[in-house]
C-alpha cells in the first residue's frame, strides 16, 4: 500500500501569505503542534516537520499559545505531547485546543494512531488518536478541542508495524462538562496521505493536505467566510466542505492518478472556527465534490434515517455534474457494491432462520465465508460444543438472562467472540481480513424482513467505511440523535446489533444520556448485558455491571477494543494477552495465535469471570 509518496510536481508552487489575525481579547486559544518526519525505521517524510511549523506559524499568528514539538530539532514523545496537553488543561482557563499532527500514520482495529519518533522500536510511542479523542471530550474542560491529522491511515500490516498499542495525550481525570470533539483527517480509513515536491529541484517538499489547508485561510471563496464578532472566517464546517473539495482536486493535479479523499467529524456549533481570512475572494458558485459520507447518507436517507451525517444533496451545486461524480465515487470505492452484497447475503440468512432454524436449539448462528473448524458456548465457564446443521449454522442450548459467550474457530485459524442470546440466531460474515458482518434476529418471527434488510445494510456498510456518524449540517437542528434512537426502539428486538452501532456512534458524538439510554433498552429486552453497551455506558466502570454479567468477554466490535482503558473496563487475562493478535476487521477476529490463547483459556475454565 502506498505512503505519503514522494511525487514531483510544480502544480502546488508554495503557499500564500499569511497575515496576522485579528486579536480576539475575549477568546483564549492554544495548540500543540507535531511534526514527525522520522519514525523510527519507517521511510523518513519530507513534509512533516515543515508543514507542522507552517502550521505552527499560522497558529502563532493567530494569537494560539503554541507548544510545537518537532523532530527537526529533538525527538518527539508521547510523554512530550502528554505534558504539552496537560500544561493547557490544568489551567481552566482555554476556550479551543488545537492538536495538530503531520507524520506517519497507522489504522488498526478502525482506530488509528500517530507514529512518534520511537514508535516502531517501542510500542507505546504512538499516539491512541481515539482514545485521545475520547479523553479530550470528557475530561479536557476546554469547549472546543480540534484534532487535525496529515497521516496515513494505511494498516498496521501494510506497514509491517504490528503490536502498536500507543498513549494517550489527555489527562483520564477533569472536569465533567464534555467538550465539543472536531477532527479533520488528511484521508479515509486505510488510505494513504500524499507529499509532493514543491518543484522540480525535489529539495523542498509539502503534504496536499496541509496545503490545502493553510490555503483555506490564506484567501477564501466569500461563501466559505462568515462574520464572527467582526472578523472573517471560515467555520469549521464550512472548513469540512472545503477539504472534501478541494483536497482530491489538489491531489489529481499532481497525476490523475492520485486518489486521496479527506475526512472530517464536526460537532461544534457554526461560529467555531481555526484561524481567520486573510483575504476574501469575490462570490462564486463553486461545484461540490461528493465524498463518502454523502454516498451513506442517501443510503441511510431511503430507509428513513436522515441527519446523522452530511445531506445526500449539496447546496448551490450543480446536481447534474454532482450526481455524476457521485457515480464515479461509489464505483470506485465499492459502496454501493459492499450494501449489495451484504444485502444479498442476509436473504439467505433471513431465508435460513424463516424456514431452516426448526432444527435449532435454544440459540444459533448461521455462518458465511469460511468454514467453521470448532465453536463453543461459554457459561460460567462450563463449555459446551455447537452442533452443526446442515453445512452453514451451528447450535447450543443456551439458558435464558445468563449471559453466554460463543468463541468460533474458522478452517483458517481465525477466530471471533460474540454473544450467543437465548431465543436468537446469530448472522456471521467472514471475509480475508476477518469479521466483516454481524446481525441477529429472533427465531419468533414477526417483523419486516425487507425493511430489516435494507436498514441493517445500510447501517452495517457506513460503519464498515467509517461514517456512521451523528453529525448536524450549518444551521441544522439536533434532531439527529433523538430519530436514530427511535428507529432503534423500533427494531431493539429484532437485531441487537443496530442497539450496538447506534450505541458507538452516540459515543462519539459525546451523547452519553443515549449511550445509557441504549444500554438500558437492551438489558431490558435480552435479559443481559451486551459488553460493548456496558462498557460505553459506563456501567462496567461504575460496577452496575460486571463480567459475569455481559456477553461475550471482550468487545464484539473491534473499535471497542481501543476504548477499554479509557471507559476503565477491565478484561480477564487470558482474553487480554489475546488482543495482541487482533486482526484489523470491523468485528472482532483473533488471529491463530489468539485463538490458541482463548482456547486453552477455555478448557482450563478460565473463561468465568
Amino acid at each position: 500500500m502506498k505512503r505519503r509518496q514522494f511525487l514531483l510536481t510544480g502544480a502546488l508552487a508554495g503557499l500564500a501569505s499569511l497575515q496576522s489575525a485579528s486579536a480576539q481579547p475575549k477568546k483564549q486559544r492554544a495548540a500543540v503542534v507535531i511534526g514527525v518526519d522520522k519514525a523510527g525505521d519507517l521511510p523518513k517524510l519530507r513534509a512533516a516537520a515543515s508543514g507542522a511549523r507552517q502550521v505552527e506559524a499560522l497558529l502563532r499568528k493567530e494569537g494560539y499559545d503554541v507548544v510545537a514539538l518537532v523532530d527537526d530539532t529533538d525527538p518527539v514523545s508521547v510523554d512530550a505531547i502528554f505534558n504539552a496537553v496537560r500544561g493547557f488543561t490544568s489551567k481552566g482557563t482555554y476556550d479551543q485546543l488545537v492538536i495538530f499532527f503531520a507524520g506517519h500514520g497507522v489504522a488498526s482495529e478502525y482506530v488509528e494512531y500517530w507514529l512518534l519518533s520511537e514508535a516502531i522500536r517501542n510500542p507505546n510511542q504512538a499516539v491512541s488518536l481515539r482514545e485521545s479523542t475520547q479523553l479530550a471530550r470528557l475530561y479536557s474542560g476546554i469547549p472546543n478541542v480540534i484534532f487535525i491529522s496529515d497521516a496515513c491511515r494505511s494498516t498496521s500490516g501494510s506497514l509491517g508495524v504490528t503490536g502498536i498499542k500507543g498513549g494517550v495525550i489527555f489527562p483520564t481525570a477533569g472536569s465533567v462538562r464534555p467538550s465539543d470533539i472536531d477532527q479533520f483527517m488528511a484521508t479515509l480509513v486505510g488510505d494513504p496521505s500524499f507529499e509532493v515536491a514543491v518543484d522540480d529541484s525535489t529539495k523542498n517538499y509539502v503534504g496536499i493536505y496541509t496545503t490545502t489547508l493553510l490555503a483555506a485561510f490564506a484567501e477564501a471563496n466569500a461563501e466559505m467566510v462568515r462574520d464572527v464578532n467582526g472578523v472573517s472566517v471560515v467555520p469549521n464546517k464550512r472548513l469540512k466542505k472545503y477539504l472534501e473539495r478541494e483536497v482530491p482536486l489538489r491531489a489529481q493535479q499532481v497525476n490523475i492518478k492520485l486518489n486521496q479523499r479527506p475526512d472530517a467529524q464536526v460537532t461544534s456549533e457554526d461560529d467555531v472556527y481555526i484561524a481567520s481570512v486573510a483575504k476574501t475572494l469575490a462570490a462564486k458558485t463553486v461545484d461540490a465534490v461528493p465524498s463518502v459520507t454523502h454516498l451513506a447518507a442517501a443510503s441511510l436517507g431511503d430507509v428513513g434515517l436522515r441527519g446523522l451525517v452530511l445531506p445526500a444533496v449539496v447546496p448551490n451545486a450543480n446536481k447534474e455534474k454532482f450526481g455524476d461524480a457521485a457515480r464515479e465515487l461509489d464505483a470506485s470505492t465499492g459502496y454501493s457494491r459492499s450494501k449489495s452484497a451484504l444485502s444479498t447475503q442476509m436473504e439467505a440468512f433471513e431465508n435460513f432462520v424463516e424456514h431452516g432454524s426448526a432444527k435449532l436449539l435454544s440459540t444459533g448462528f448461521y455462518i458465511s465465508g469460511q468454514p467453521v473448524e470448532s465453536a463453543y458456548a461459554i457459561v460460567d465457564g462450563a463449555f459446551r460444543p455447537f452442533e452443526r446443521v446442515g453445512d452453514e449454522a451451528i447450535t447450543a442450548e443456551v439458558p435464558q438472562g445468563r449471559p453466554a459467550s460463543a468463541l468460533i474457530r474458522f478452517a483458517d485459524g481465525t477466530s471471533t467472540m460474540l454473544a450467543a442470546i437465548f431465543g436468537y440466531v446469530g448472522n456471521v460474515v467472514v471475509a480475508r481480513n476477518g469479521v466483516i458482518n454481524v446481525s441477529y434476529l429472533p427465531r419468533h418471527g414477526g417483523y419486516d424482513r425487507q425493511h430489516l434488510n435494507r436498514l441493517h445494510a445500510a447501517v452495517a456498510t457506513a460503519a464498515r467505511f467509517g461514517v456512521f456518524r451523528i453529525e448536524r449540517e450549518e444551521g441544522g437542528g439536533k434532531n439527529a440523535g433523538a430519530q436514530l434512537a427511535g428507529t432503534v426502539r423500533m427494531m431493539k428486538s429484532v437485531d441487537p446489533t443496530l442497539g450496538l452501532y447506534a450505541a458507538y456512534a452516540y459515543a462519539e458524538a459525546g451523547n452519553q444520556r443515549d449511550v445509557e439510554s441504549v444500554r438500558g433498552f437492551m438489558r431490558g429486552d435480552l435479559h443481559i448485558d451486551l459488553f460493548d453497551t456496558a462498557m460505553l455506558s459506563g456501567a462496567l466502570a461504575r460496577k452496575e455491571a460486571t463480567l459475569r454479567d455481559t456477553a461475550p468477554f471482550c468487545p464484539m466490535l473491534a473499535q471497542g477494543w481501543a476504548l477499554l482503558r479509557v471507559n476503565n473496563a477491565q478484561l480477564l487475562k487470558d482474553v487480554e494477552a489475546a488482543r495482541n493478535y487482533l486482526r484489523p476487521s470491523l468485528w472482532t477476529t483473533f488471529e491463530p495465535k489468539g485463538t490458541d490463547i482463548l482456547l486453552a483459556a477455555m478448557r482450563n475454565g478460565r473463561l468465568k469471570a
